[in-house]
């Protein structure tokens, strides 16, 4: 196994000092990954903050420092509906 390591290690070395393979990793990074990356985060905040939305509500309705099992139980009953599809508004 150390044998294994120490080559990986030496090759990360070579490759991370090689001008041409640095300039390539960050046309890569700067045309493929972080424009997906970008477009992944557009598409999940609006359900991050619709979620965040939903456990303020849920802490209004249950505090969570007097009733800590039962605010749990419905932040969990909450992303468990939305995850199936459900409405995810508990009453």
């Amino acid at each position: 196994m150390a044998l294994w390591t120490r080559l990986l290690f030496a090759a990360g070395k070579r490759l991370a000092s090689d001008e041409r393979v640095r300039a390539k990793v960050a046309g890569t990074y700067r045309d493929e990954v972080r424009p997906r990356a970008e477009a992944a985060w557009a598409k999940t905040k609006p359900k991050i903050d619709e979620t965040r939305a939903d456990i303020r509500r849920i802490a209004d309705e249950t505090p969570p420092k007097r009733n800590p099992g039962r605010f749990a139980g419905r932040v969990a009953r909450t992303l468990i509906d939305r995850a199936k599809g459900r409405n995810g508004k508990d009453g």
